[in-house]
């Protein structure tokens, strides 16, 4: 993994309103993702079916550099 990519998820976790917020998944998870996107391509499910089903996650959605909704255990203020 490149030192390119720029993850939305800092830390251990940082959404106040996720019962995950200091062992979240997605610190792990995303990365491999989005390191397997830039490798394979979006639909890298075609070439590495081992990896996607390993590794695919849908992405956070972010406005103002603020998650607004996360896959992950996400709940609504």
């Amino acid at each position: 993994m490149g030192d390119d990519l720029k993850l939305p998820i800092k830390g251990k976790g940082q959404c106040k309103t996720c019962s995950d917020v200091n062992c979240c998944p997605m610190v792990e998870t995303l990365p491999r993702h989005l390191a397997n996107v830039r490798i394979y391509g979006e639909y890298y499910k075609d070439v590495r079916p081992d990896l996607w089903d390993q590794d695919s996650v849908d992405e956070p959605e972010i406005e103002n550099g603020e998650i607004i909704w996360c896959p992950m255990h996400y709940k609504e203020k």
